[in-house]
């Protein structure tokens, strides 16, 4: 498995084209479209290999062609991942400026939410926070069309230890939505006992008693008025800001 160590954005022992994971201080995120294209391609060695003694050659080519079209669709989306990874990285490192905001960030002042969240990791002793991240078409029960989604990984004892992310595969600047995502990371890891995230919680609980639904459908139906999406819109813009200044 390839490795990169983007701390400071240094390449560390690559042994695949297209690393499966990256690790930023505490953090460690892993693609999840890298390891299924870096198995594709391992898959298409195996049965190259074994063309040679088939005895039916054009039924293994034809499923050598099959993994090879899937291998480009995987490696398309890999790419995107890591690139999106490590600009989310380099405007962290930069420090992103806060600007005009509703929870009481003083302006003008530098913030770094990956080196706060790592800073966290070690905080609670947790050996580290794998961040797992995919590409691919999302729903909703309530059908609401989403550039992005996350969720809390829990061990048996209940205890927080990671996240997966979901990108949509429609969504035009995979930069931007990752940048939206860390944001609900910081709020469901920094912030879980905030004020804000315990009035999330009650208007939740009040609307799954009122309508009689599950959690993940009251939360669907309150998605635009939760906290936790107002500072998730809140971080993806200060990190858009920095990025589009890098990119210049």
């Amino acid at each position: 498995m390839s490795y990169i160590d983007l701390d400071g954005l240094e390449e560390a022992n690559p042994d695949q084209d297209i690393p499966g994971k990256i690790k930023f201080g505490n953090i460690t995120f892993r693609n999840v479209n890298a390891n299924a294209r870096n198995t594709t391609v391992q898959e298409i060695i195996n049965n190259e290999g074994k063309l040679a003694n088939a005895k039916n050659t054009k039924v293994l080519k034809k499923k050598i062609s099959k993994l090879r079209k899937e291998e480009i669709q995987q490696r398309a989306k890999a790419e995107q991942i890591n690139d999106a990874i490590k600009s989310v990285i380099s405007a962290d490192n930069q420090g992103l400026v806060v600007l005009k905001n509703d929870f009481s960030l003083p302006f003008g002042d530098t913030i770094r939410p990956l080196k706060e969240i790592s800073a966290w990791v070690q905080e609670n002793n947790l050996q580290e926070l794998n961040i797992s991240l995919s590409i691919e078409k999302i729903t909703t029960r309530t059908g609401r069309t989403a550039l992005g989604a996350t969720k809390a990984v829990q061990d048996s004892t209940g205890k927080m230890i990671g996240f997966r992310i979901q990108l949509s595969s429609t969504s035009i600047n995979k930069d931007w939505a990752l940048a939206n995502e860390i944001g609900d990371v910081y709020f469901k890891s920094i912030m879980g006992e905030s004020k804000e995230a315990k009035d999330d919680e009650l208007n939740i609980v009040s609307y799954m008693d009122k309508y009689h639904v599950n959690k993940q459908t009251a939360h669907d139906k309150l998605y635009n008025t939760l906290n936790s999406t107002k500072y998730s819109s809140m971080v993806e813009k200060f990190y858009k800001k920095v990025m589009k200044q890098q990119k210049k």
